[in-house]
């Protein structure tokens, strides 16, 4: 289990604009494989909602592979869906030597 938020707000690439974020997520480990779950919510944002992530992780000693997806609570994971507030994903692959 983790949580991390911002006490104060900060700044963000885009002058004039601030961020303050409140996260929290959880992974559970079984042999080979790791699952996660987490949200997040930007209180500085112009249109303030949470945001959700799901993601799976698989390792062996030479290799490991992680696969992730952010959503919003509107849209969901259709891309296409034109009241889509938010969709992200993202992959990689790690060799060990």
């Amino acid at each position: 289990l983790a949580a991390d938020g911002d006490i104060i707000p900060s700044d963000t690439l885009v002058p004039g604009v601030e961020s303050q974020q409140i996260s929290l997520g959880a992974e559970v480990k079984i042999p080979f494989f790791a699952f996660r779950g987490g949200a997040t919510y930007d209180f500085k944002s112009v249109d303030p909602t949470w945001a959700y992530s799901l993601g799976v992780g698989f390792g062996v000693p030479i290799l490991s592979v992680d696969l992730a997806v952010l959503f919003g609570p509107t849209g969901g994971l259709n891309p296409s869906n034109p009241d889509r507030e938010a969709l992200g994903g993202s992959a990689s692959v790690r060799l060990h030597f």
